[in-house]
């Protein structure tokens, strides 16, 4: 019998729930919704395990002969797994309602509009410029890797560019709530250097999961592989667009600049185009090229954050160095 994925499931639930967790604190999603989200997964999974269960009783009970069963068996363990640890997750989460007492809720202040200047209209276009760049080399890496792992051609390449413009269209479609204000703006390094540096962990989870679940000489079937990429560039892909659509609302607090917003982003997206073709794809591994993006960015984004001090702009470009 092959042995059930315990260690892909732990890898993918655990990797799910802090990329929500972060989200929901940078208050790119409510934190309403990463639990209502994570609710619905246990509900889930308790349904499809538990139903599963009972259908094994009834399958030995009465001896019945069904077509199929090690597959229903596998996903019955494999829902189990995955119940299991949501439910320890969420076990851990409200430990502090039974130890702690409750306070009400603060309600939550929406800060006044503010006047922007040209100097921070030159931070948005820098950062906007960053975007585009990181995003353009991510793509062009993730397709490399996903067309080498899952022994790709054009079907594979079809569902990364699918997926990846539908996940930062949804993105971009969120971020329409965003209002401007200064917690926005303080987020937006943090997540450029979140859109930098975790496709390093995508990468590492993409090889890591089909060396497990599929063994060599075994292609990733299409459900696979679609629900793999899936999961593996919605973090890069959402924040992308979300972050686009707030430094899109940032640089039109005076008026519209939308269409300059776009020519900021595609400016960075043709940079960052011809530093990979000319350079970082020719003598960089994946691993090492989105290395350098995040130390560029660091480096760029410690001299154009708003009010960063000389100590602040030190730490950042030696954190990129």
């Amino acid at each position: 019998m092959a042995a059930y994925p315990l260690l892909p499931i732990v890898l993918l639930v655990v990797a799910a729930y802090g990329i929500t967790r972060l989200f929901a604190r940078w208050h790119i999603i409510a934190l309403q919704t990463h639990r209502k989200v994570w609710n619905w997964l246990l509900l889930t999974t308790f349904l499809v395990s538990g139903g599963l269960g009972l259908f094994s009783v009834v399958k030995i009970n009465y001896q019945l002969d069904v077509p199929g069963y090690d597959r229903l068996l596998s996903w019955h363990v494999s829902f189990g797994i995955a119940m299991a640890l949501i439910s320890l997750i969420h076990l851990f989460h409200h430990l502090k309602y039974y130890f702690s007492p409750r306070t009400p809720a603060r309600p939550t202040e929406i800060p006044p509009p503010e006047e922007s200047d040209p100097s921070e209209r030159k931070r948005i276009a820098g950062f906007l410029l960053l975007l585009g760049g990181v995003s353009i080399i991510n793509q062009v890496v993730f397709i490399r890797e996903f067309m080498s792992v899952l022994e790709g051609n054009e079907m594979v390449l079809g569902l990364v560019m699918a997926a990846w413009f539908l996940l930062t269209g949804w993105g971009a479609w969120h971020g329409r709530k965003t209002t401007g204000g200064s917690s926005d703006r303080a987020k937006v390094l943090k997540a450029l250097i979140f859109i930098a540096f975790f496709p390093v962990l995508s990468i590492v989870l993409l090889y890591g999961l089909k060396r497990m679940l599929f063994p060599p000489g075994i292609v990733a079937g299409l459900d696979a592989s679609t629900t793999g990429i899936l999961l593996l560039l919605f973090p890069v892909c959402f924040l992308s667009g979300y972050l686009f659509t707030l430094l899109s609302t940032l640089l039109s607090r005076e008026k519209n600049r939308i269409g300059t917003a776009y020519a900021y982003e595609s400016i960075g997206s043709l940079m960052g185009g011809l530093l990979f073709a000319f350079l970082l794809g020719r003598f960089f591994t994946s691993i090492q090229v989105f290395s350098l993006t995040t130390g560029i960015v660091l480096l760029a984004g410690g001299w154009i954050i708003p009010g960063a001090g000389k100590r602040k702009v030190i730490v950042y470009s030696l954190a990129g160095l």
